[in-house]
């Protein structure tokens, strides 16, 4: 579910404002909920916040226009049940809403209900997790250390092997080799009751403090643009856990489990979550996949922790978790630092009062290694080496099943994409289309299938063989997959980090691409994973276009291997297949509008995303066929207006006379929308350039309060 604010209706007299959903307007007999929900102090208008409905729900929305900290606000929302719209009518009284994260690349989106994405970090961030592995590395080893060859017994300090002068000595230090965020409404909601909770419960009680400051507190409080900000008062950090890589994302993805708590690594202080100020002991129990994908490769996940009150222990001490079920305390510091000259250890015993919020993936650093660790002086990612340095998971980020091994565990289901994918999509559809047949996306999903994505990624194997056989480093590029052509905004060359949808992962040496496969609506619901050859003007095979003509119903977004194309002059040869298979070719294209490819090995394709799509022009709901438009008042629409303008930073189009008074006129009617991130050093009121995805150059302004790393929405 999700809420839709708005300022449209003023209660005279009153500073309480209606923000009815979208959700209502669906039909005339769909009942609605409302909650008096008050915005906290300090939140600006166009912040996306999260309230739980009566009903339990939990919801997002924007503050309305004119809405300031401190206001009430009544939400409506839909009501799905008898049951739902009892527990509305009972509720009385006044819900306090709760921030999001503003950095968090789901809530720029409005109209959200619940979502649950993990999102690659933009590689230009990374350096502010290094600073934190960096700035918590301590050369100490414990018995929890394991011996690296398996053949040394546990002992006080660490084996042997695990010693600076061992062999391979412990780490000197850890490289980052990606950094995933976690996005998870639900989750985010869970944490920030429990938190409330907490404040409520330690209320009228001294506050606890920590006679030495949580390392990780000073390094996060940096940058508020990547960690949001703490409640100090009820100690709230952020800490380690070190696991491996797939747990790492399965816990991101389910949230962490009590009952497995402590079984690999026993339980000194109860059976509870252990986390770490330092990288080097969380980097006691994280593991990579010896022979596997994350060979060499190992995680950690910064998890944002209430720790409350806290029992402080410097002995072992398994009773500790009584101390918390009596509530008496929230937590336990267990200072072996202080004990044994080793580190702090700190535990939480309800999920819910930790948010598991970066898993970042690691590689270790040994003495003598050629890849030292990243000194503090040398931390900073530059431009020119971003292309070069990402690492990317088996699975794509955003896939439901990226924890899980596909050569191992044989998956396969089609899933409804979320709010944020689906404006993606819609975004990458309207680059595809010509502006006088735009398409809506009125459903999509993704397809995750285990043994397709391994038959994929075994072709992309045999294609860089034959790079390799070649001794090239590419094959010859083509100019009618380039950025310069309608519709190869496929390629999402130009897209923000962060997005629900990556393609970090399209390998331009493979001429990798995004097209699209026009299909029925009998394929799409079916087995839209399983393609088959047509026999058409080029031969028998796969085809794929990258440009949309405006009349399709369906189609599938697919992932395609051109390879070594044989680039053919004319649309209609029936023999063109067969003289690109004779001399070696993988894939024969027609360049044109749109750009007309064929493949004729299946495992060259994966199909990722099934679309349905319809006209925009008569994209309406219900209430609006049923009921005639009425004239809105002046003074409404001028509201709306300056709203309108607010949101929307002034554009300045870079094209010809001809381009422009096109896009101008296609602008006021039909207005397109991307994200853009604000480069270092960019301040407010300063102008920046970005690419559309159909290759315009815009200019946009930097409002007030917005800082590098954010993300703008400019509309074009």
């Amino acid at each position: 579910m999700g809420c839709t604010p708005s300022a449209d209706k003023v209660h005279a007299g009153s500073s309480t404002r209606v923000a009815p959903s979208a959700a209502a307007h669906a039909g005339p007999r769909e009942p609605v909920g409302t909650c008096q929900v008050q915005i906290p102090v300090g939140a600006r208008e166009g912040q996306t916040l999260q309230v739980q409905a009566p009903t339990g729900v939990r919801l997002q929305f924007q503050i309305p226009q004119g809405v300031s900290g401190g206001s009430i606000i009544a939400v409506q929302y839909p009501l799905s049940s008898e049951s739902e719209a009892a527990a509305a009518s009972r509720h009385t009284g006044v819900v306090e809403a709760n921030f999001l994260p503003k950095y968090w690349t789901n809530v720029v989106y409005a109209n959200l209900a619940a979502f649950d994405e993990l999102c690659y970090v933009a590689q230009e961030h990374e350096n502010h997790f290094q600073e934190l592995l960096n700035g918590t590395y301590k050369a100490k080893a414990t018995q929890d250390r394991p011996c690296p060859h398996g053949s040394c017994p546990k002992r006080p300090g660490g084996c042997k092997c695990v010693q600076p002068d061992g062999d391979p000595g412990l780490p000197t230090g850890y490289r980052v080799r990606r950094v995933v965020r976690v996005e998870d409404s639900e989750m985010w909601g869970r944490y920030i009751s429990r938190r409330k909770k907490v404040k409520q419960l330690r209320s009228n009680q001294a506050a606890c403090v920590f006679a030495d400051a949580v390392q990780t507190n000073e390094l996060a409080n940096k940058y508020p643009n990547t960690f949001e900000p703490l409640a100090s008062d009820l100690n709230e950090v952020y800490l380690w856990h070190g696991t491996s890589v797939r747990v790492a994302l399965s816990i991101a993805q389910e949230d962490f489990r009590l009952d497995t708590a402590g079984r690999n690594v026993g339980t000194m202080y109860g059976r509870g979550i252990y986390l770490a100020e330092n990288s080097t002991k969380a980097d006691e129990y994280a593991k990579d996949d010896p022979g596997g994908f994350y060979d060499g490769v190992f995680a950690m996940l910064l998890c944002r922790v209430c720790l409350g009150k806290f029992f402080y222990t410097t002995e072992r001490n398994e009773d500790a978790i009584k101390s918390y079920e009596s509530g008496e305390f929230d937590s336990t510091c267990g200072d072996r630092a202080k004990s044994v000259g080793t580190f702090r250890e700190f535990v939480v015993y309800d999920s819910d009062q930790l948010y598991p919020e970066y898993v970042i993936l690691y590689q270790r650093c040994h003495k003598g290694d050629e890849t030292a660790a990243p000194t503090e002086d040398a931390i900073e990612v530059k431009p020119d080496q971003i292309a070069a340095l990402p690492f990317q998971l088996q699975l794509p980020v955003y896939w439901g099943n990226a924890h899980l091994n596909p050569e191992i565990v044989d998956f396969h289901g089609k899933y409804e994409t979320t709010a944020g994918a689906k404006a993606v999509l819609q975004r990458l559809v309207e680059a595809s289309c010509p502006r006088s047949s735009l398409k809506v996306v009125d459903a999509a999903w993704r397809i995750e299938n285990a043994g397709k994505w391994c038959n994929y990624n075994r072709a992309k194997s045999w294609l860089r063989d034959k790079l390799e056989a070649g001794k090239i480093n590419r094959f010859r590029p083509v100019d009618a997959l380039d950025g310069s052509h309608r519709g190869s905004g496929t390629r999402l060359a130009n897209w923000v980090p962060g997005e629900p949808i990556t393609t970090s992962n399209v390998d331009d040496e493979l001429n990798e691409a995004l097209l699209w496969h026009v299909t029925t609506a009998e394929v799409a619901e079916g087995q839209a994973h399983e393609l088959h050859r047509v026999a058409e003007v080029l031969g028998t095979g796969f085809y794929f276009v990258n440009g949309l003509k405006g009349t399709e119903a369906y189609v599938l977004l697919c992932r395609v291997l051109c390879g070594d194309v044989f680039q053919n002059r004319i649309l209609e040869d029936n023999e063109a297949v067969d003289k690109a298979e004779a001399c070696g070719s993988n894939a024969v294209l027609v360049a044109g509008s749109p750009t007309t490819v064929v493949v004729w090995d299946p495992d060259q394709i994966y199909p990722e995303f099934v679309v349905k799509l319809t006209n925009k022009s008569v994209k309406k709901t219900r209430h609006e066929q049923q009921q005639p438009q009425q004239q809105q008042p002046a003074s409404q629409q001028q509201q709306q207006q300056q709203q309108q303008q607010q949101l929307q930073p002034p554009l300045q189009q870079q094209q010809s006379k001809t381009s422009q008074h096109s896009c101008t006129s296609a602008t006021s009617s039909k207005s397109r929308t991307m994200l853009v991130q604000i480069p270092p050093g960019a301040r407010p009121g300063a102008a920046i350039q970005a690419a559309t995805p159909d290759g315009y150059k815009v200019q946009a302004v930097i409002p007030a309060g917005m800082q590098p790393g954010q993300q703008l929405r400019v509309a074009y």
